[in-house]
């Protein structure tokens, strides 16, 4: 299928004449266009896009040829046939990147710690792993961030040894078997979407409690699942408009004889899109869930031990126990913990200022916002907010 966006009729000599190819494959192809919109550079581009390796072949045998190309695709035969056709391009997230002059993708050892990062601050410290059978670079990626950050905090996943040739859609009993093996409550991390989907399924279809035994977590918050999930799939938020946004201007520097420095962007997600799927918390102890609930309440007000102590008419050594028990952390720990993930979210979606942010989080002042942030995120706050907001302006 070819959709055309034709040029006015005065302008056609102006305009670059731009292919922009996905896969069949690609699942996020709105959200790829919507991204390449919304830069500046289209303004003077006709963009045709495909969607059917095919037509690649069609257009090289019809002699037809663009100034630019921006594709994400698996296929080392598309690869070749987009050289054929454009003397510029731009890799989005593409696994075939010789055929490019720059790529930008998502950061997906970013992607594996943000979801190890949720997890933990849901007090889950049994967790399990399940990567694509199919061996794929960005979900060996996700993996390997996901494993370095829990093992951080000292945590060991279990990773589920999916069998070799049965489909992602299909789970075998030895799944649930393998679940139940490692203990209740536990919660799982699928390196996307369509990984994350069916160990969902297969877990309600076993008559196991989501998310009160298990939570279950994706990657790439994809429309086509979190629709058809029951309870609905939370996952980590793969910021597709900004990698195309992103790539749309590399193009534009490469097409105007410019260098698209860096050649590889990393685009490093913001946020984790919290669903029924991991909306519990990982504890059966009463003391520890009343615990969490009066910090969750109160962290911004300048909650100390002391105050918690108080609440839960206990001491101070008891409730460090048994939040290292449960939880693997200090009290202070786990109210930082909640700190910096509301200050992500103001970071994400207000435009207040640092000092604001730092007190509506509960931090004593910007300096300590920064310096805690930075410890848990590897990002310093006013780094985090242009990252989720690049790419995603008008």
């Amino acid at each position: 299928m070819l959709i055309d966006s034709p040029p006015p009729p005065h302008a056609r000599g102006e305009l670059r004449q731009v292919l922009v190819y996905f896969h069949p494959t690609v699942w996020s192809q709105t959200r790829f266009l919507r991204g390449i919109s919304e830069s500046g550079p289209p303004r003077g581009w006709c963009i045709r896009v495909v969607r059917v390796g095919s037509f690649l072949r069609d257009l090289v045998d019809a002699g037809t040829r663009f100034d630019g190309a921006l594709a994400c695709t698996p296929e080392p035969a598309d690869a070749m046939l987009l050289r054929q056709l454009a003397p510029h391009g731009v890799g989005l997230g593409s696994p075939q990147r010789d055929w490019c002059g720059a790529t930008v993708d998502s950061d997906d050892q970013a992607v594996g710690e943000a979801a190890a990062a949720h997890l933990l601050e849901r007090g889950f410290r049994n967790v399990g792993l399940i990567a694509d059978q199919f061996g794929l670079a960005y979900g060996e990626e996700r993996a390997r961030g996901f494993q370095r950050f829990l093992q951080r905090h000292g945590v060991t996943p279990r990773v589920y040894p999916y069998p070799v040739g049965v489909s992602r859609w299909i789970l075998a009993d030895s799944f649930v078997h393998w679940l139940r093996e490692g203990g209740l409550p536990v919660a799982i991390f699928g390196v996307d979407d369509l990984v994350a989907a069916p160990v969902l399924r297969a877990c309600v279809l076993a008559g196991l409690r989501v998310p009160q035994e298990v939570a279950v977590l994706g990657a790439e918050n994809l429309d086509e699942v979190r629709f058809t999930t029951s309870p609905p799939l939370s996952s980590v938020d793969i910021p597709f408009e900004q990698i195309g946004f992103r790539a749309a201007e590399a193009l534009h520097a490469m097409m105007s004889g410019r260098d698209p420095a860096p050649r590889k962007t990393l685009i490093t997600p913001t946020s984790v899109v919290t669903r029924a799927s991991t909306d519990a918390l990982a504890v059966n102890d009463a003391l520890l869930t009343r615990a969490y609930a009066y910090l969750r309440q109160h962290s911004a007000q300048g909650v100390t031990v002391a105050d918690l102590e108080r609440h839960l008419h206990a001491s101070r050594r008891q409730i460090e126990r048994r939040m290292a028990e449960g939880w693997g952390c200090s009290p202070m720990e786990m109210i930082q913990r909640i700190r910096v993930a509301e200050a992500k979210r103001l970071l994400a979606h207000t435009d207040r200022t640092m000092d604001d942010i730092a007190q509506a989080a509960g931090f004593s002042g910007a300096r300590a916002l920064l310096k805690q942030f930075k410890r848990q995120v590897r990002l310093t706050p006013a780094a985090f907010r242009a990252e989720h907001r690049s790419g995603q302006r008008n």
